[in-house]
């Protein structure tokens, strides 16, 4: 809402009313500067026609008592005070408005001041103007005024002695006339100004503002439905221009944006098709070579099938950094916040990398406080920024030392601020190249690819994930002495009760042996699983889609189902849904290449307990059966006891 001092109207009328009273001011200013002069040109002009008048009065051949008659009734004027008819040749008074003065020598009258006032006009040869004191004054006139007067009125002097307030008066009224005139007049300008304004300016841009007003209230465009031939007209067809093009642009964003969207989801449902595509064959081969490894080997083919799962490794830790690169850029990452053992989860970092240090001949150092506070953290995604920062660390170190530090300091709001260090003897970094370094398929010099390998999304992918969790990923870097990483982040502290550490699953152990239903349609995928299953002591069936799978689970009981989610007939997510009304507690294990949050959340919804991906780790595989056969009543027992019921 526009404020009463920031109103058009009131930012017009304001100055015109202004001026209005300095205009005025200063015409009654200008006025009075002229009053006097203006007085003295009424009284000139007064006696003049006093003198005309006396002369119109008497006849063409006057005696004297005519002109005393004459002076007589014109001394009873208002605005004359004294009125004289002298004779210049012996300086006496012809005739005069007071008569004891008549016939008196000029130089025997009194006051003196009435005498020099006469003396002067009689001997003088011209008319005569003075001023007296007050308020009077003295004008005297040479007759005949006029070529065609009498002769006889020749040597004689008219004096007139005018009362000047009688003057002032009737100029005192002409300027109040005058004064109200100036004033009626500038105010009827001041108003037709204001009205033509109004009429021409305010009510036009007063619509245009409806107009605006309205097509924001719609979010359309509305156009302005008039128009006027002046600089408001052209304002009106620019606002009409400019509300077309911008609705035309809205149009083009619109689309751009539906087309971006439609970019972005056909990217997104290529990489999980893709993904799913890669992760299967990537299943079988590394799935074959764990099931290699648990045979006799000499030491070459155990060699090889290090190799080969060493490569098979890399190339899943590509895949996975091309998936969470997509994720983040399209907003969709997540972080799954769980209480973690901090101390754990760096002991267990540790141990990983211990061995390839040890190859490598590297001082490998950690340093973590004891009795280090449990935090609430995305534990997944925290240990793949370490593994990442600490493996590229092992990477660019040919000799030297790796030192893992963790600094940290307990904050008033009940957060752990951590700094988690990680400081390398390698080959460190460029001046010029350390500006690029978080840039994404980026290495700091293209002879590091060659030598050392790498996609360049790990630092990438590392930072965004920090600054999810509201932390933050410096570093320092001398080129040929090493670099330090910093992880600076802040955790809430929980309650040491509420935590189960990262070993605590994969240490579940389980006597009991089990009749499992797989339902997988990739032949390679359900034969690694079977013997994958039978080698822990397991029975196993296998189905190759999600109607054999319901079929089986009907006709016999089973302790744990592992669903595959993409299978012919009959998908894994319409399968469980189907199982699940007739048995609500059987464990059903999602095992899919599919690692996006959305086939996640799709699983858990269908019914689904657990969630394993593929490739799958035979460890993780056992200690998530072993967990929910130790944690769910036996389901083949149950469904015995429902079919004997």
């Amino acid at each position: 809402m526009i404020g009463i001092r920031n109103h058009l109207t009131y930012r017009l009328l304001a100055p015109l009313i202004l001026g209005y009273v300095l205009t005025l001011s200063l015409a009654f200013v200008l006025i009075d500067n002229q009053a006097e002069s203006i007085r003295e040109r009424l009284i000139q002009h007064r006696s003049s026609e006093l003198a005309e008048t006396f002369l119109l009065a008497v006849d063409s051949n006057p005696t004297d008592d005519d002109i005393l008659r004459v002076v007589l009734s014109m001394g009873t004027f208002t605005d004359v005070d004294l009125l004289f008819i002298l004779n210049d040749d012996n300086k006496t008074i012809l005739a005069a408005s007071k008569l004891q003065l008549v016939g008196q020598r000029i130089d025997t009258v009194s006051p003196v001041e009435l005498r020099e006032r006469l003396l002067d006009a009689a001997i003088s040869h011209v008319n005569l103007f003075e001023r007296a004191g007050g308020g009077q004054h003295y004008l005297s006139y040479k007759l005949p005024l006029f070529a065609r007067n009498s002769a006889a009125l020749r040597n004689l002097t008219f004096v007139v002695r005018i009362r000047e307030h009688a003057i002032a008066e009737v100029h005192a009224d002409n300027a109040r006339v005058t004064r109200f005139g100036i004033a009626a007049s500038l105010a009827v300008l001041i108003i037709l100004m204001f009205f033509l304004v109004r009429r021409y300016v305010l009510q036009p841009i007063s619509r245009l503002n409806k107009t605006i007003d309205q097509s924001k209230a719609e979010q359309a465009p509305v156009l302005a439905d008039f128009t006027t031939p002046d600089e408001i007209g052209v304002l009106i067809d620019t606002y009409n221009q400019m509300i077309l093009a911008q609705h035309e642009r809205q149009i083009e964003l619109r689309k751009a944006k539906q087309d971006s969207e439609a970019a972005a989801r056909s990217k997104s449902n290529f990489l999980a098709t893709m993904t799913h595509e890669i992760r299967t064959p990537l299943n079988g081969v590394l799935g074959l070579n764990q099931l290699l490894l648990q045979t006799d080997m000499n030491k070459e083919q155990l060699e090889y099938a290090k190799l080969t799962e060493s490569s098979g490794k890399q190339l899943l830790a590509i895949v996975n950094d091309i998936l969470d690169y997509s994720k983040i850029e399209a907003n969709k990452m997540t972080l799954s916040l769980n209480p973690l053992d901090l101390k754990q989860m760096m002991e267990d970092i540790y141990a990983v990398f211990k061995l390839t240090a040890d190859e490598k001949k590297i001082q490998l150092n950690i340093d973590v406080p004891e009795n280090l506070p449990h935090v609430s953290a995305d534990g997944v995604r925290l240990r793949q920024i370490l593994i990442n920062l600490i493996g590229n660390a092992l990477k660019f170190t040919r000799q030297g030392s790796v030192s893992i530090r963790l600094e940290t300091k307990v904050m008033k709001n009940n957060e752990l601020q951590v700094d988690f260090q990680i400081k390398d003897t390698g080959i460190g970094i460029r001046p010029e190249d350390q500006a690029r370094l978080f840039e994404k398929f980026t290495q700091a010099d293209s002879s590091i690819v060659r030598e050392f390998g790498g996609s360049g999304l790990g630092l990438t992918i590392s930072r965004q994930l920090i600054g999810l969790m509201g932390g933050a990923l410096q570093f320092d870097s001398e080129f040929g002495h090493g670099s330090n990483f910093h992880v600076d982040v802040s955790f809430p502290i929980v309650d040491i009760k509420t935590v189960v550490t990262s070993t605590e699953m994969t240490q579940v152990q389980s006597t009991r042996s089990a009749h499992i239903l797989i339902a997988e349609d990739t032949a390679v995928n359900r034969m690694i699983l079977e013997k994958m299953l039978v080698s822990h002591g397991h029975t196993v069936v296998s189905t190759v889609d999600g109607q054999q799978a319901v079929d089986r689970c009907s006709a016999e009981p089973f302790d744990i189902v592992l669903m595959d989610c993409q299978m012919p007939v009959m998908d894994g997510l319409e399968a469980t849904r189907t199982i699940r009304k007739t048995q609500p507690n059987l464990p059903i294990i999602a095992v899919t290449a599919g690692v996006t949050e959305e086939i996640r959340l799709s699983c858990i919804e269908s019914g689904m307990n657990d969630f394993l991906t593929k490739p799958l780790d035979f460890p993780t595989v056992i200690s998530t059966i072993n967990h929910w056969l130790e944690n769910t009543p036996g389901a083949a027992g149950d469904q015995d006891s429902q079919q004997s019921e």
